[in-house]
């Protein structure tokens, strides 16, 4: 349409003569205006000018034909004059016009409800403001904030972000969070306090450029002006990340002078009361403030820690519990968490907090979350040894062979890179890979992966099986996942005692036994030798010079041999040997008999044809025991020994692998020996007479066993591959053990030192699962989960799109439109690359991390297979296999992209009404959408009764998923400050479980009139007064319920103890 047409260009140019005049038309708003002819005229020519039909001389003949029907209208209104100047315009043929007048008409309809509907948020917020952030209070500055916040999110809903992916957010598929920041600034920052308050000369705090504080007074009130000066360059929260370490280190390094423990306690008092009051974001909120602390065995650095624990404990004047800052303490064992540490003490008085203020939660260091991590140095996850053999199948070949073999074999058709930049972990990222699972069968790879290891563990098993991996390798177990290094005699694991192969080829037996033959006791590094005994094996001899001569048409000698103390033994010589030596390396891919292994076409032979290559090797290397007439096969190759035990299983007979140390000096010299119980066939196949004879028909033992104990763990040291592969059920079977994918690389900063301090996260935004469940295909509690996880997937790729449209739009900023942050080279890596005000900000931000997060696992879980994953093992599985979905999502993304992606546990408030859209679409589902909000994340739904136990288990399971944040809470129905031994069992089980971040929650009502502290219903017990104030934990701090949103307060007054009480 052309927007340069008015109405003052053409009103006395043109004459238009009209039936209506004098006619009052209905505006939309219910207003009268007078009807007038030249406006229809205009808006006919803009779109004959739009569409290139016509000119002045068509609009006006169309805008006759408009006003004669218009004159037999009664009570005209705006719509009608719409109508029908659309109809005309399609009677008289002019079709694109009449598009075009459509789509103008639709534009401005749509600007028109886009405006109602931000004027009536306005309205709303002028009355109340918004509650779905707890923290935001009602003052002016507070409404004036939320105005500003919908009219910017308006602006990018209209403007800034593609209408494909604005239909996303809102039929509620995902949400982003802080839409109204959406290009503006970053989410959170860990504060380099101590790196700020010793450089204030190159920090100046807007026009005042302040000189370094020398006394912990002058300090920590500093301390609390950053954090708020800093918060208002972000929009989400802030930390002081060690405080009690920080202050500790300036006092030691000459910074601080050296307070008196009044001084210390004074200071504290001071910081807390400043980020209870302090406001940010132009006086619209508190703060969102954390302390971390704990660590710090230094003699100020645990004044720090104490009073900051005694200030919360003692709440404010009248009693109030602190609401900011959050507190965390840290557990470590040698530091805090054992009797005999340091800092006992102050875990005592931090449990104190917790048990009557619900501060401080509590990081659980030791957790091997935890573990993977190293201050400064990114840890990279192992997994098995290469020598390990692996079932799989590549563009329809089927292999089994060593880990080792197979990434060489691929790596000739995939890609290796690097994971780090120069560092040596690789990997490759597969198609048309599939890898036989015990469970499942053949399932898709993805990737392959390479890292190099140290620590290694020797873990064996009570069927004689054995498995050579990572101290960080997990099992599944009778007991659920378990790492490798906390395995135990309690623990039994899956094996399988059977073998997949394919008869697909009819191979020759009298070759296949002569090929077992060579492989086992051949050389043919020159020429086609083999040995055998000087006696007693003459039926060996005459049987293998025939097969030479049938198969490889070689003349063969016997030459007797002198080994020293050992006797005499026969060398079987072949002559004129040419291409055979050639044939040979290629079937059993090396010469020297480490490096050799059964040809992988062989677990595809014949059944006559894999037995006769299995005697081969039993008439060369092998042996019956006479005493249990099981057949045993020696070697030092274990691929080859572990191929052995899965060639025997194709044949049906179960299958050990020994370990013997045959060289006393060093111990990492191993001999493998493979053990089973032959069959009839077998024995009466051999061709040696002498061994045979030593078959007693008898089985003096059962290996069949599926369950395996664990009955050995050897610690093992050295510097090596380990592999791992990532499979769409996560799971693989490795030398006949079940086992499952390793979190192979937990990445904290592909772009730098990982490190917490000055780096925080750029943007999360969040699924909501329970949506993506519902729309997937079958019936309700009957989900197609392929269905599921397919569109899981593409609303992971509209996230990944969104994420890359903001982090463009970031990537525009200069540094001096995030001032205090980037513009003083505060944040981390900034100051490295010397950021100018002028620069942009998007080499700094690659230090920062990208979230995707989610919320109701529990409701997802649900709608697809009828029960949550506190109910049934089948939902824990699937909600297992749904949060590493999208983990795996993500750091796939770190190889594409280069940045920081993570997987976040999205603490549900704003998102927590997902469900009302929901339930309008679907219906009220029980166990769904029946209540009024989703869980939070992966914990269990809080109305769902469960023990403490229980609870702790379940959720542990998802902690190693979510690398972007995550909590487990465990709800009393009281206050705990009596109860400190059991809350530290609580913690210890929490630890043991794999919790890596725990709360205390219970209901904590404060009177303000008698300052009584309890559980009250809303009345006073001492004073019968209905001042309460009702403190909550919110979400991942704490809040009064009268500020919450309606659907936290639904889910808040749904929660159960542990205890199975409210």
């Amino acid at each position: 349409m052309n927007s340069n047409l008015n109405y003052n260009q053409f009103k006395n140019s043109i004459k238009l003569e009209t039936k209506n005049e004098g006619k009052l038309i209905t505006k939309r708003d219910g207003n009268k205006s007078k009807f007038n002819i030249h406006k229809i005229f205009l808006a006919v020519l803009a779109a004959l000018k739009s569409s290139k039909e016509g000119d002045t001389e068509q609009a006006q003949n169309i805008t006759k034909i408009i006003d004669d029907t218009l004159s037999y209208v009664e009570n005209i209104s705006v719509e009608d004059i719409q109508n029908i100047v659309e109809k005309t315009l399609m009677i008289e043929g002019f079709l694109e016009t009449a598009k075009a007048y459509i789509i103008y008409r639709k534009e401005h309809q749509d600007n028109r409800e886009f405006l109602d509907l931000l004027m009536e948020k306005i309205k709303r917020i002028s009355v109340e403001t918004n509650k779905d952030n707890a923290n935001i209070g009602h003052s002016p500055a507070s409404k004036m904030y939320q105005i500003g916040a919908e009219a910017s999110k308006a602006y990018y809903r209209k403007y800034g972000i593609p209408k494909k992916i604005v239909k996303e957010v809102v039929d509620g598929f995902i949400h982003l969070h802080d839409e109204d920041y959406f290009d503006k600034t970053i989410n959170c920052l860990s504060i380099p306090l101590k790196k700020i308050l010793t450089n204030m000369l190159k920090y100046p705090l807007e026009y005042t450029t302040l000189a370094n504080p020398k006394r912990i007074a002058t300090a920590s009130s500093l301390a609390g002006i950053i954090l708020q000066r800093i918060s208002n360059d972000v929009f989400g929260g802030t930390m002081l990340p060690n405080l009690d370490i920080c202050f500790q280190e300036m006092i030691d390094e000459g910074y601080l002078e050296k307070p008196t423990e009044k001084e210390v306690q004074q200071a504290m008092q001071s910081l807390i009361c400043n980020l209870q009051t302090l406001r940010s974001r132009a006086g619209n909120q508190i703060p969102f403030s954390s302390i971390t602390l704990g660590l710090s065995s230094g003699k100020y650095g645990r004044m720090v820690t104490k009073y900051i624990l005694e200030e919360f404990i003692k709440g404010d004047a009248i009693g109030s519990t602190f609401i900011f800052p959050n507190l965390t303490f840290k557990l470590l064992k040698g530091i805090n968490f054992e009797k005999e540490d340091v800092n006992y003490d102050l875990y005592q008085l931090a449990l104190k907090a917790a048990g009557s203020r619900m501060n401080p939660t509590f990081t659980l260091l030791d957790s091997p979350v935890y573990a993977k991590y190293k201050p400064r140095e990114v840890n990279i996850m192992g997994c098995t040894d290469g020598n390990e053999i692996i079932t799989y199948k590549f563009e329809g070949n089927l292999y089994v062979e060593s880990f080792k073999r197979m990434w060489d074999r691929l790596s000739k058709h995939f890609n290796p890179k690097e994971q780090i930049p120069e560092q040596p972990h690789l990997y490759m990222d597969l198609t048309n890979v599939e890898i036989y699972d015990t469970k499942e069968g053949f399932v898709d790879t993805k990737r392959i992966i390479r890292n190099v290891s140290k620590d290694w563990l020797n873990i064996k098993f009570s069927n004689g099986r054995s498995l050579f991996c990572t101290t960080d390798h997990p099992f599944e177990t009778n007991k659920g996942m378990v790492l490798a290094k906390d395995l135990d005699e309690t623990h039994t694991i899956l094996t399988n005692t059977k073998q997949y192969h394919e008869e697909k080829q009819i191979f020759n037996p009298e070759k296949a036994w002569l090929l077992g033959f060579i492989l086992c006791d051949g050389c043919y590094a020159n020429g086609l030798v083999s040995s055998i005994a000087a006696k007693s094996e003459d039926d060996i001899e005459a049987f293998y010079i025939q097969a030479c001569k049938n198969h490889f048409n070689l003349e063969t000698k016997t030459v007797l041999r002198e080994r020293g103390v050992k006797g005499t033994y026969k060398e079987l010589i072949s002559i004129k040997t040419g291409k055979i030596l050639k044939y040979l390396r290629e079937e059993f891919e090396g010469v020297k008999k480490l490096d050799r292994h059964i040809p992988n076409e062989v677990f595809s032979w014949d059944y006559e044809s894999r037995l006769s290559f299995l005697i081969g090797m039993i008439d060369a290397d092998g042996y019956i025991n006479p005493k249990s007439s099981n057949i045993q096969i020696g070697s030092t190759n274990k691929e080859l020994a572990l191929q052995q035990m899965a060639l025997a299983q194709t044949l049906n007979m179960p299958s050990k692998v020994y370990q013997n140390h045959y060289n006393p000096k060093d111990k990492s010299k191993i001999r493998y020996q493979v053990y089973f119980p032959p069959t009839q066939e077998l024995i009466e196949k051999l061709v040696c007479e002498k061994k045979k004879n030593n078959y007693k028909e008898k089985i003096i033992e059962d290996i069949n066993t599926v369950e395996a104990q664990v009955v050995e763990k050897i610690k093992v040291e050295k510097e090596d591959f380990s592999y791992d592969v990532t499979t769409a059920s996560e799971h693989f079977e490795v030398s006949g053990i079940y086992s499952h994918n390793c979190r192979t690389f937990v990445l904290g900063n592909v772009n730098g030192e990982e490190v917490s301090e000055g780096r925080g996260n750029l943007f999360p935004t969040t699924l909501n699962l329970p949506r993506i469940a519902l729309v997937s295909k079958g019936e309700i509690f009957n989900k197609d989960l392929n269905s599921f996880f397919k569109i899981l997937k593409q609303k992971l790729d509209i996230v990944k799109e969104v994420s890359d449209i903001r982090l463009t739009a970031l990537n525009k900023l200069k540094a001096y439109d995030i001032p205090y942050l980037f513009g003083n080279q505060i944040y981390y890596n900034s100051d490295k690359i010397n950021l100018q005000k002028e620069d942009s900000i998007k080499e700094a931000m690659k230090q920062g991390s990208i979230s995707i997060g989610f919320v109701g696992l529990a409701e997802c879980v649900k709608a697809l297979i009828g029960t949550h994953h506190g109910e049934t093992s089948e939902a824990l599985t699937l909600a297992r296999k749904i949060n590493e979905f999208i983990r795996e999502y993500c750091d796939n993304l770190i190889i594409e992209t280069g940045y920081n992606w993570s997987c976040y546990a999205t603490p549900a408030e704003s998102t927590i009404n997902k469900v009302f859209k929901d339930r309008k679409d679907f219906g009220s589902i029980e166990g769904v959408t029946n209540r009024d909000f989703y869980s939070n994340s992966f914990h269990v739904p809080v109305y769902y009764p469960c023990k403490i136990e229980k609870k702790i288990t379940i959720e542990g399971m998802f902690h190693e998923f979510n690398n972007a944040g995550r909590i487990t809470y465990i709800e009393f129905d009281s206050p705990t400050e009596n109860n400190l031994v059991g809350m530290d069992k609580c913690l210890k089980y929490m630890l043991k479980a794999g919790v890596a971040y725990a709360g205390i929650n219970f209901p904590l009502d404060t009177c303000k009139d008698c300052r009584q502290r309890g559980v009250f219903n809303g009345t006073c017990p001492n004073c019968g007064g209905n001042n309460i104030e009702e403190v909550r934990r919110i979400s991942g701090y704490l809040g009064t319920t009268d500020r919450v949103n309606p659907s936290k307060g639904a889910e808040i007054k749904e929660r159960l103890a542990h205890n199975g009480r409210k």
